[in-house]
């Protein structure tokens, strides 16, 4: 991959001064150069130093060239958190390579789409983890390096044959592909391939960086998958910042806060369905923690959810908004959570916001239209598919991201979920976050999704989806009678209840939506009659 395939080349309209000319290979040298002594990973009983992590990815970048892996080159990345997959990652950028970051939860199926549609050489995968790709492998021609990582040394074997030896660039530049990174698909059953440059996301990450005052004494605690870009964002933070990261290969509710306390850890980076496990690890038993922040991303969070978070691990939560095009965009930063729910905050410096209505025009002051966004650190477009970058940029460099949103006047976004997300009840609009978000007090619910299914007469009624507590029971009249001493007006309360043993998620621990709404769907449909 090179910079031909980059699609959204339009940076007139935007601040070029969010972007810092930073490279992965300037940012590792910096940080290294500054606190060569200090502890960038912890990895279980492994503890490297910035300088130990700069030597590896040296020694790693060197054999992927051996390998004839160079400029342009993607490389399959599907590992979990650890300090292996922070040392791939920056080893293959330092080769010149490109990043594809594969979930872990990924098998064979998923993992022959996407090396196949990004034409893959290497893939990097545990020694002892990844059996299935056997399977797979021949029928990749395109794949000819296999790196085998063992996962408590943190280091690499490669195997397969060789290449052109490529000589290391001298130079890499800004604009260089970095990483090409799969949407989270909560809606969509086709994931689409979002190109990024180092630039991009390494000026996003210092964007953070400089907002919520990390630094090199920060140590840091991030649950999401680093091949999700939430995830990824937080191992970039690390970096630029020069904050020490404790990494959990498998996400575990006690074993986290265990980590945290172990390590002293000041910043959490949770999704909400990994804070529903850390809030009732924290009420199990009594945890030291020093957590001065915890930040949550990926679907919308209710008040008495943030409350909740609050007092169970004494952080203030800040609630950040983004995409896979973008990064991150917009966070709450000193709101009060509580007094709005449905607020995500302000952009970050340099982004712009733009509330939409169908036909392109600015909406007024609270009123919800389309969110659209755009700084000059987004995405380069989706790989090999300039039709659909075309569908949601458009030529003055906005990003249509079907996000429903509103501003105030006092400038703060609150975010009204998904275009796809509404519920349509004989012309009255119900919006499922909205909705889910009332509903984060019903102690009964352990998490939840609200789905349209269709109806005879009124076109479309809500329908709460629900995974319960252990031994918890839960009735309509339960949820009507909450949402009815919240205020919330009658018309959107909703009118299905289905129980299931476990909600769907996806590959990055998001409700999957589509699934949801067809399995309510075929669930009410049977009901009705039988």
């Amino acid at each position: 991959m090179d910079r031909s395939h980059y699609l959204v080349r339009n940076r007139v309209a935007c601040d070029p001064a969010v972007l810092g000319g930073l490279t992965s290979r300037g940012v590792l040298a910096a940080t290294a150069g500054r606190n060569p002594a200090a502890t960038a990973y912890v990895d279980g009983e492994l503890r490297l130093t910035w300088r130990e992590v700069a030597a590896r990815v040296d020694a790693l970048a060197g054999a992927l060239e051996q390998a004839g892996i160079g400029e342009g080159d993607v490389v399959g990345l599907h590992l979990p958190n650890s300090a292996a997959y922070a040392i791939a990652h920056l080893a293959i950028a330092e080769a010149g390579a490109v990043t594809l970051p594969l979930h872990m939860p990924y098998r064979g199926a998923e993992l022959r789409q996407f090396l196949a549609a990004t034409g893959a050489v290497a893939y990097v995968h545990a020694r002892d983890g990844d059996a299935e790709f056997a399977a797979i492998r021949g029928s990749l021609p395109a794949l000819r390096t296999i790196v085998a990582a063992e996962l408590d040394a943190a280091t690499f074997t490669l195997e397969g044959s060789a290449g052109a030896v490529r000589r290391r660039p001298h130079a890499i530049d800004p604009e260089a592909p970095f990483c090409v990174v799969p949407t989270s698909g909560t809606e969509s059953l086709k994931p689409k391939l979002c190109m990024h440059a180092h630039d991009g996301l390494l000026s996003n990450a210092r964007a953070f960086v400089d907002e919520a005052a990390v630094t090199s004494d920060d140590v840091a605690i991030v649950g999401s998958g680093f091949t999700h870009l939430f995830g990824l964002l937080g191992l970039h933070v690390s970096l630029v910042a020069g904050a020490t990261l404790a990494v959990l290969h498998k996400f575990d509710g006690p074993a986290y806060l265990a980590l945290a306390q172990a390590e002293g850890a000041t910043r959490a980076w949770a999704v909400p369905a990994q804070l529903i496990d850390l809030v009732a690890a924290a009420r199990s038993r009594a945890y030291a923690l020093r957590l001065r922040e915890v930040r949550t991303a990926g679907a919308a969070v209710g008040a008495g959810f943030v409350r909740d978070v609050r007092a169970a691990l004494g952080a203030e939560v800040t609630v950040h908004w983004g995409m896979s095009e973008i990064g991150g965009g917009i966070t709450t930063y000193g709101r009060d959570l509580t007094a709005s729910p449905s607020a995500i905050g302000t952009p970050i410096g340099g982004a712009e916001v733009r509330i939409a209505r169908a036909d392109g025009s600015e909406a007024a002051p609270d009123e919800v239209g389309e969110l659209w966004y755009r700084r000059a650190d987004m995405f380069r477009g989706y790989y090999a598919d300039p039709e659909m970058t075309a569908s949601v940029v458009t030529p003055e460099g906005w990003l249509r991201t079907g996000d429903l949103a509103a501003r105030d006047a006092a400038g703060t976004v609150h975010y009204h979920g998904r275009e796809k997300d509404l519920v349509n009840r004989g012309g009255y609009k119900i919006g499922a976050a909205e909705l889910e978000a009332s509903l984060h007090g019903l102690r009964a619910i352990r998490r939840c999704a609200v789905v349209a299914v269709p109806d005879a007469r009124l076109g479309e009624r809500a329908c709460l989806v629900a995974e319960l507590e252990p031994d918890a029971t839960l009735s309509l009249s339960e949820v009507a009678a909450h949402l009815d001493a919240r205020g919330v007006a009658k018309y959107k309360w909703p009118e299905h209840l289905l129980i299931v043993e476990a909600l769907p998620m996806t590959a990055t621990n998001k409700i999957a939506k589509s699934v949801v709404r067809a399995l309510a769907a075929e669930r009410i449909a049977a009901a009705v009659h039988a």
